[in-house]
């Protein structure tokens, strides 16, 4: 078995380097040249051929790229599961109103049906773009800009909103968003198809060469199993600070009145000394008053009249 496996090793070599010399020979002529049965070593000088080929184009790199090439540019996401039967039918059924042609330009911020062979469910504006597969239930959702994960959460509710479905429904199916996996690719030459998942639980990255990229390792991005409840405890807090919120708001609406009623308790007490003060300078006026202002007898018989008697004190003495 060492003898025939050693035999082989050598034939290869010499295969080898009579192609690095005469690199357009066909496999007829190498088995002619050196001796060897055609029949039996064909298919092995054929593979040696195209490995040659493959190597002589290959264009040596003296850098490699700063940048890896993104196949995608934006993250994508998605939901853990599926949309539900009676969601999906919902939306299907507000996309089936609108079914443009191809041709034809896709109508914006409503549900449509996309013509295609998978007839997906899309809606999309300025900030969002979602699409339903009828058939799985998948969700994918683009965000069209950066924004905080909170406002796009809003948008995607939005959108679900527009599908038909109500408010509580498309709170729940919003707060249900996770991210779904990039992938990066890296050119480094020919490369042996393999597959590196070893880190794709704790850190959420997948090393793979599968022959999409020939010369390019590729590095999927997914996220790892711990970010899902990071995800939810974010939901939870965000609860939290919109009820901390609306109580403070409460709080400073409170303290706002007391502190309006304080000031109009402050001005009225300030009017009332102010009447008072001027009360006493009054009465210690008619106290000492003249002779002449002495009523007579008719005066007495008339009805007496305390705004009229005010407003004589008052044009008589000039008080103030």
């Amino acid at each position: 078995m060492a003898d025939i496996t050693n035999d082989s090793i050598r034939v290869t070599e010499r295969i080898r380097k009579f192609l690095w010399k005469f690199p357009k020979s066909s496999p007829k002529e190498v088995c002619r040249t050196l001796n060897l049965d055609y029949k039996k070593y064909r298919n092995m000088v054929t593979v040696e051929k195209c490995n040659l080929k493959k190597w002589l184009g290959t264009k040596v790199q003296g850098r490699l790229p700063k940048k890896p090439l993104l196949s995608a540019h934006r993250v994508e996401w998605s939901f853990e599961q599926p949309l539900d039967m009676i969601a999906l039918s919902v939306l299907s059924a507000e996309a089936g109103k609108r079914r443009p042609r191809l041709s034809d330009p896709r109508p914006v911020d409503e549900w449509y049906v996309v013509p295609n062979r998978n007839n997906m469910r899309e809606f999309h504006n300025e900030f969002v773009t979602v699409r339903v597969f009828p058939k799985s239930g998948t969700v994918r959702v683009l965000a069209a800009l950066d924004m905080d994960f909170e406002v796009f959460r809003r948008h995607v509710k939005i959108a679900f909103l527009k599908g038909g479905l109500s408010e509580e429904q498309a709170e729940l199916k919003s707060r249900l968003l996770i991210p779904s996996e990039k992938h990066r690719t890296f050119r480094v030459g020919p490369v042996t198809p393999f597959k590196i998942d070893f880190y794709k639980d704790p850190l959420g990255l997948t090393l793979k060469a599968d022959g999409s990229h020939p010369e390019h390792i590729e590095a999927v991005e997914g996220w790892p199993s711990w970010i899902k409840p990071q995800l939810y405890a974010i939901h939870e807090q965000t609860d939290a600070i919109k009820q901390l919120t609306e109580q403070i708001r409460v709080h400073l609406s409170v303290m706002q009145g007391i502190d309006k009623s304080t000031k109009q308790s402050v001005e009225a007490t300030e009017r009332l000394v102010s009447v008072v003060e001027k009360l006493y300078r009054l009465i210690a006026r008619l106290e000492t008053k003249p002779e002449s202002m002495k009523a007579s007898k008719e005066e007495k018989l008339k009805p007496f009249s305390l705004n009229e008697w005010l407003k004589e004190i008052h044009d008589r003495y000039k008080v103030t």
